[in-house]
């Protein structure tokens, strides 16, 4: 009887090392095959693109393994953004909240500069629904300020330069960054009342 049992459990057990090592195989092969860079023309990656991509893609979506080889290189992100919310005073504009890189908390940082860059880099002097909502949200209504106060979004970035070699440190010590600036201004609607 306890040979019949033993041998039921061993049997399950290579089973399970079995789906363990095909799962480890099957995800490396999605990993790497959805990785395959989107510009790249060669006949094999197109093929592979062709043949795996409708079938390796919801399980990459679905794991959240989605990050191409672009994030870090061979294209870097170089632009340094400042944004920063201001009310007008009687004395002049003063700061409500700034987003930059050490006043949003680290977990919450990709989140917001990607909300930023999705409403506000498309045009940053057009006036569409979604921006005014964005800064009645962020400055209105978050600071409960009263109708027809004027608030503004001041946005202020600089790119770092693309360079093909290493430099020394006191290339970068000389470097300064030209800024740019941009701004668009609103005035806070009335509050309404919530039910």
């Amino acid at each position: 009887m306890k040979k019949k049992t033993k041998q039921r459990t061993g049997s399950l057990t290579t089973i399970g090392q079995a789906f363990v090592i095909i799962f480890c195989l099957w995800h490396m092969f999605a990993v790497a095959t959805f990785a395959i860079p989107r510009e790249a023309s060669d006949s094999f990656s197109t093929s592979a693109r062709t043949l795996f991509f409708p079938i390796i893609t919801p399980y990459i979506h679905a794991t959240s393994q989605w990050q191409l080889w672009n994030l870090f290189a061979p294209d870097p992100l170089r632009r340094v953004t400042e944004r920063r919310i201001d009310t007008q005073r009687e004395d002049g504009w003063h700061a409500l909240r700034t987003f930059d890189g050490t006043s949003v908390p680290f977990w919450e940082r990709a989140t917001t500069y990607k909300l930023f860059s999705n409403i506000l880099e498309t045009d940053s002097h057009s006036k569409d629904g979604t921006k005014i909502r964005l800064m009645q949200k962020l400055g209105c209504e978050d600071f409960h300020l009263v109708s027809g106060t004027h608030v503004r979004i001041v946005e202020k970035w600089y790119d770092l330069p693309f360079l093909k070699y290493p430099v020394s440190g006191s290339t970068w010590s000389a470097w300064r960054p030209t800024n740019r600036v941009s701004a668009m201004e609103i005035s806070c609607p009335p509050v309404s009342k919530k039910i």
